[in-house]
């Protein structure tokens, strides 16, 4: 992982308790990202749960893969670096698998993320129009971590020191990320069915992992 110096704005006191957390893979020019994209599908392919997915990416410090989520969404790919936190509790409560903060002209953006199975699942159930039981449970994570927002958002933002660099997230800035499944397997059923839930809940989305196979070409 790379880590830069933030500029000069930043005070100390965020700096000191922040810095650690930024990372920059734009940086790393030894890094084959088209290579990388290669493997990261060739072990999607041959993976059977998402856990073998989280220890590929955490043995070989392959963390732009969660981070390249952003590229090209949510507005907020810094070429300069952007604050990457793994395993982020909330409260006691909950974790998120990853958390990404990065701005843009509209201010600072919050992004958490959930990894779910890699496997070919179907994304609804035959016949119907209700979510499997494999994307219930990761959008119930993620409402979940909405619903704690609602009530902790001062609390989180004071505990991550982010009021020392005056920076607020308002809830219409905290966005969720449901990770799963293979491109394949979003039918027109389940496109239909994901963007009227994403239209019924604002700031939640779903992907397949060969979104992040696309994006780590890109970086």
């Amino acid at each position: 992982m790379i880590f830069i110096k933030a500029s000069d704005n930043i005070k100390n006191n965020f700096f000191n308790e922040q810095s650690k957390y930024f990372v920059n893979y734009n940086s790393k020019k030894d890094i084959d990202y088209k290579k990388e994209s290669a493997l990261f599908l060739d072990k999607l392919n041959n993976s059977h749960n998402e856990h073998e997915i989280q220890d590929y990416i955490k043995n070989d410090n392959k963390w732009f893969i969660p981070l390249s989520v952003i590229y090209n969404d949510y507005g907020i790919y810094n070429a300069a670096g952007n604050y990457f936190y793994k395993e982020l509790p909330l409260g006691k409560e909950y974790k998120s698998d990853y958390v990404i903060l990065g701005h843009n002209s509209d201010g600072y953006k919050l992004l958490l993320i959930e990894f779910e199975t890699p496997n070919k699942i179907k994304i609804l159930q035959n016949n119907t129009n209700d979510w499997t039981k494999e994307v219930r449970k990761g959008l119930t994570q993620l409402e979940d971590w909405k619903m704690w927002f609602d009530n902790n958002r001062e609390y989180f933002i004071n505990s991550m020191h982010f009021t020392e660099e005056n920076i607020d997230l308002k809830q219409s800035q905290i966005f969720y990320l449901l990770v799963i499944s293979r491109r394949e397997c979003f039918d027109i059923r389940a496109n239909n069915k994901r963007n009227q839930y994403c239209y019924e809940n604002r700031n939640i989305n779903i992907v397949s992992y060969d979104r992040l196979v696309d994006n780590i070409a890109r970086l």
